[in-house]
């Protein structure tokens, strides 16, 4: 499990879990909202609890047969996407991510690949992110510190 008030104290954030990292500081990130995709609900509840801790509004599914619907309706500004998913045509998070890219409509939508496949298996992740144009890759297990970083850093860049 991670230990958010750990977290948060290493990522520069005070005692009551508030502030962050000096390069963030004068950004805000409160209500932009993130779409987080995991069959695993002890992971969604685990990201959903430190981003909103953060200020962000967080949607957690936790099946890639809707992925769709809730991109279209719920507009995220970022998607955190768990790579080892089952679909009922057999897609996973890379197929996913390939289609969103390739989408004029969610082209410029940040994408998040996570997962516990680990660099040095026959399928090397970050290599197949940058194939799919994911915009970054996330091990599992993750730092709290980690995960936050990365979401504010994309979300920086997408808004410039």
């Amino acid at each position: 499990m991670v230990d958010l008030k750990k977290s948060n104290q290493n990522s520069g954030a005070n005692k009551n879990g508030e502030g962050g990292d000096a390069l963030f500081c004068k950004h805000s990130f409160e209500g932009k909202k993130i779409l987080v995709a995991d069959d695993n609900p002890q992971i969604l509840a685990i990201v959903k609890e430190m981003l909103e801790n953060e200020g962000f509004k967080v949607v957690t599914i936790d099946s890639l047969e809707d992925i769709f619907f809730f991109i279209r309706n719920i507009k995220p500004d970022l998607l955190i996407l768990d790579i080892m998913m089952p679909h009922k045509e057999g897609l996973d998070g890379f197929d996913i991510c390939r289609r969103i890219k390739d989408d004029p409509q969610h082209k410029d939508l940040p994408v998040i690949l996570f997962s516990s496949i680990t660099e040095g298996t026959a399928t090397t992740p970050s290599k197949l992110c940058t194939s799919t144009g994911a915009d970054a890759y996330i091990s599992k297990p993750f730092k709290a510190s980690t995960m936050i970083g990365k979401v504010k850093e994309l979300l920086l860049y997408s808004a410039k």
